[in-house]
């Protein structure tokens, strides 16, 4: 959950103040040792999957009692989306005006 954590700050930082849905102040105040913060934090995450367009199955038993399988699929999907977004910015600072 630290690693998700981290990207999820990062692609935070890339989305526009009106588009950023992630509260990462409600995630990173949870307790991740009590079984109603990992609930809380599984479907805060799973919403922010949804909404960044992951189509995969998934449930809060994803975050609560992982998988290597899915972890990597949703790993690879958000490094996918930072990286596509960081080559739609360098694009973007290139262009000519």
């Amino acid at each position: 959950m630290d690693a998700m954590f981290i990207l999820f700050k990062q692609i935070s930082n890339l989305l526009q103040k009106e588009d950023n849905f992630i509260n990462l102040t409600q995630l990173s105040g949870l307790n991740l040792k009590t079984p109603s913060h990992r609930l809380k934090a599984s479907i805060l995450v799973q919403n922010y999957f949804k909404k960044l367009g992951y189509f995969q199955a998934l449930d809060t038993s994803c975050f609560i009692t992982p998988k290597v399988k899915e972890t990597q699929q949703m790993l690879s999907f958000l490094l996918e989306f930072l990286s596509k977004n960081e080559e739609e910015d360098n694009k973007n600072e290139s262009a000519p005006s």
